[in-house]
């Protein structure tokens, strides 16, 4: 039987605001442009994921 494998999202480990900070960040002082770009991509596609969350809980 063959091992299933995914591709990796580091999207799925950056699950509060503080971690996508620490994310870009370190990208920022150690990626290469289009590292920092695809980061860039990550955390605008994450706050959008978080920011829906917020706004569909109940108060």
């Amino acid at each position: 039987m063959a091992l299933k494998t995914r591709k990796y999202d580091p999207a799925r480990y950056l699950t509060s605001e503080d971690a996508l900070d620490e994310y870009l960040l370190a990208t920022y002082e150690d990626g290469s442009p289009p590292e920092i770009a695809r980061a860039s991509d990550i955390v605008t596609r994450m706050r959008t994921i978080l920011r829906k969350g917020r706004e569909s809980r109940p108060d």
